[in-house]
């Protein structure tokens, strides 16, 4: 698997404004996206069900998700998106993927 760094325009569906641009941590394995809660409900995207994920060393964690549209390179599509806790995200890390479920 490999990791690059990308500029995504992500907003709540196709065709609504505005948008942002951030930049995304991509895995070449990942199931779903990582975006910071306030990010995403700054965009009007919220929460609709909750996922639990088993890591390697045994533990459970539970995380809400939520759906996004994501537009690469002026190519977009809808996605399942983990709402991100504090400590997920932050300036100094981009958003990243995650391969728990």
């Amino acid at each position: 698997m490999g990791l690059i760094k990308v500029h995504v325009l992500i907003k709540k569906r196709h065709g609504t404004k505005p948008g942002k641009r951030v930049a995304f941590l991509v895995a070449s394995g990942a199931v779903y996206s990582v975006a910071p809660r306030d990010l995403l409900e700054g965009l009007g995207i919220r929460p609709y069900r909750k996922r639990t994920a088993s890591l390697a060393n045994g533990e459970e964690i539970t995380r809400e998700l939520s759906d996004a549209y994501f537009e690469y390179r002026g190519a977009g599509g809808a996605a399942p998106v983990i709402c991100g806790v504090p400590g997920t995200c932050s300036a100094r890390k981009p958003l990243r993927p995650w391969n728990g479920f």
